[in-house]
């Protein structure tokens, strides 16, 4: 799916993040379009590597 555009009506073009971390240490990201209902993005990140940057277990976009 497409990100929203920009509009007049910015309510219109909100989008929702969630952080979500679990008993395991595993962090999960999770990007909704507020309008839709539409999940943009969806990862789970279980380690970082040496310079921070995020290693996934898993990615999907719709």
């Amino acid at each position: 799916m497409r990100p929203p555009t920009r509009g007049q009506d910015t309510r219109r073009n909100r989008i929702e993040i969630k952080f979500r971390c679990n008993e395991s240490g595993i962090l999960r990201f999770t990007a909704t379009h507020a309008g839709t209902g539409d999940v943009l993005a969806e990862r789970e990140i279980d380690s970082f590597g040496p310079d921070g940057t995020p290693r996934s277990t898993a990615s999907t976009t719709s």
